[in-house]
């Protein structure tokens, strides 16, 4: 993300000098941008034939793991090869979304909590973790970074130990 890749050159590449680096690359196709992530090669980038099947397996492995998907340790472990460049890819694609480092969701899960947030601030005004953790049967694991990453995205907005509607919903 744009933000980490700040973070990393901090000291070493001043901001603006970056963001003109950035357009210089993506200019060159060197770099592709989706949204606020980057990665090297071109638009057309594609991964090679063992990685797509791997690809499919660790999508396949979050979609089935619902709101409470296997973590990247855990994928590692139960799959028996490294993951951490197959999530990149996937969040990049759009597949999926990183939540915290160890927590990667599922696009179409992180889109079936939205609509369910959606229908919920119908119905309340104000959402607890209890709320989220009952409705969706997760642990407390899954259940506060998954609200604090929503706020993010101002789908909501803390307000001491509840969430209430965020700016995209119109609050």
């Amino acid at each position: 993300g744009r933000g980490e890749l700040g973070s990393r050159l901090a000291g070493k590449l001043p901001p603006a000098l970056l963001e003109v680096v950035l357009r210089e690359l993506l200019s060159e196709e060197r770099v592709s941008q989706r949204e606020d992530h980057f990665r090297a090669g071109g638009p057309d980038h594609d991964l090679p034939e063992e990685l797509r099947s791997r690809a499919r397996t660790v999508q396949g492995a979050l979609e089935e793991g619902g709101a409470a998907p296997p973590t990247r340790k855990e994928l590692e472990a139960a799959l028996g090869f490294p993951v951490q460049e197959i999530l990149e890819h996937l969040t990049f694609e759009g597949e999926a979304v990183t939540v915290t480092p160890e927590i990667v969701l599922s696009r179409l899960h992180l889109r079936k909590l939205e609509a369910w947030l959606e229908e919920f601030f119908q119905a309340q005004s104000q959402l607890s973790v209890g709320d989220l953790r009952s409705a969706w049967s997760m642990s407390r694991k899954y259940s506060v970074p998954i609200l604090e990453y929503l706020d993010k995205p101002v789908w909501t907005r803390r307000t001491g130990d509840v969430r209430v509607p965020g700016r995209r919903r119109g609050s």
